[in-house]
């Protein structure tokens, strides 16, 4: 038996020594996949930064991810450790340029976490983590995408026991990142009719007015409000993608309307929801739903009688 297993490693030996190609193989690595998420162009110059640590920055865009796996990984192209494999990466890569469905895509400053040489052998493997940025110009078209980015890198192999080593030459050798990722349309809020309290009449010593969407308006106080076809709810139209949940958030929960040196306020400014859903589609896929504003308004005596104006902010997003 013992007899019997010497000749079986002798003749493994013999084998991988009769096929050089074999047990001298190059380094070799898998395509690596990188999502960049879900993507919201704010305008026609953006950029997504991934540091070689996997963070991420953004300019100009809205993005749903923080963190990244940009690891690209190396092994022994080998089957037998008689040799060690040697991959370098070259300090100079070459932009990436990609042309997308409205707009240009720029991978630049592709860069490793190290540019020191890994040395690979059957027992162990190495790998390198990538930064870039990546630069959007343009207004994409919406929808889903997948780019190659090509990564050269230098490789040599030398005989594990020849007691020398080799220096990574530039043999044409690529590691593949595939890159996906979504365009969504920006949403659009536009205002459809003011928030219009409407008229009164005010005594000492003056009092509120609420007027709210699902509810009935109500006056405290010494406050006579006056019948007026310009009264309305403040009322917005929110386009975007169809299907989706949009968050709706009011900016300023107060503010002062003015006219001719005297003021007054509006507090509480609500919506009528926190949220809408994206309804009626059209040719353009996009889709749109409204929503609605009320507040108090809180009048003082001796008001200086007038058309009184303010303004409020409101934010919509996607919810991710």
């Amino acid at each position: 038996m013992i007899f019997k297993k010497i000749t079986n490693l002798l003749f493994l030996t013999i084998m991988c020594f009769g096929k050089i190609s074999s047990c001298f193989a190059a380094a070799t690595t898998n395509d690596t996949s990188m999502s960049l998420g879900e993507i919201i162009q704010y305008g026609d110059h953006s950029v997504i930064v991934i540091g070689t640590n996997g963070s991420v920055s953004v300019e100009g865009i809205y993005n749903t991810i923080t963190s990244i796996d940009n690891n690209i990984s190396f092994k022994d192209g080998a089957s037998i450790d008689l040799k060690i494999d040697v991959v370098e990466i070259p300090q100079n890569i070459d932009n990436v340029v990609h042309q997308l469905d409205g707009c240009t895509l720029t991978i630049s400053g592709i860069q490793p976490h190290t540019y020191d040489k890994i040395s690979l052998s059957l027992l162990s493997s190495g790998s390198y983590n990538f930064g870039f940025t990546a630069t959007f110009n343009g207004t994409c078209k919406a929808g889903d995408y997948q780019r190659t980015v090509s990564i050269p890198y230098y490789d040599c192999s030398y005989g594990a026991f020849s007691g020398s080593t080799c220096t990574p030459t530039n043999n044409n050798k690529k590691a593949n990142i595939n890159l996906s990722f979504k365009i969504t349309e920006p949403l659009e809020v536009s205002e459809v009719k003011p928030l219009n309290f409407g008229q009164f009449i005010v005594y000492s010593p003056g009092g509120t007015y609420q007027y709210y969407p699902g509810e009935t308006p109500s006056a405290s106080g010494s406050v006579v409000p006056i019948s007026t076809p310009d009264q309305s709810l403040g009322e917005f139209e929110v386009k975007g993608i169809g299907s989706r949940v949009v968050n709706i958030k009011i900016i300023d929960t107060s503010t002062t309307l003015s006219y001719s040196g005297d003021s007054m306020t509006v507090s509480n400014i609500r919506a009528s929801s926190d949220s809408v859903q994206l309804w009626g589609y059209t040719q353009n896929y996009e889709a749109t739903e409204r929503f609605y504003v009320g507040g108090t308004l809180t009048l003082k005596p001796n008001q200086t009688p007038g058309v009184y104006t303010g303004q409020y902010k409101v934010e919509v997003n996607y919810v991710e």
